[in-house]
């Protein structure tokens, strides 16, 4: 008798936005777990990602609110999708300017 286990990883993801918000999903490499999975999103300022904080809602969750155009127009940004010990990056998503 031998036990079995299946590594479940994330390995990938992908952004899409509506009018005022980024909303990221992971990929994984099996079902998608239904707990456990954290995020972190991130801008890019200049040419470092920079992690949000606070100062955007939902800047840890599935669901970034950005804030207007005029603030975040022409920013990009992206989300860390995190699954125990692995993670990956979603697509970036760039705010257009007004």
């Amino acid at each position: 008798f031998r036990l079995a286990s299946i590594a479940l990883a994330v390995i990938g993801g992908v952004a899409t936005k509506s009018p005022n918000a980024i909303t990221a999903v992971g990929t994984f490499n099996g079902e998608a777990p239904t707990s456990g999975i954290t995020y972190l999103w991130q801008k890019l300022v200049a040419t470092t990602w920079e992690d949000l904080t606070s100062d955007y809602d939902g800047y840890n969750g599935a669901t970034l609110t950005v804030a207007d155009a005029t603030t975040d127009a022409g920013m990009s940004f992206r989300c860390k999708v995190m699954y125990g010990t692995g993670h990956a990056f979603t697509n970036v998503i760039t705010i257009p300017s007004a």
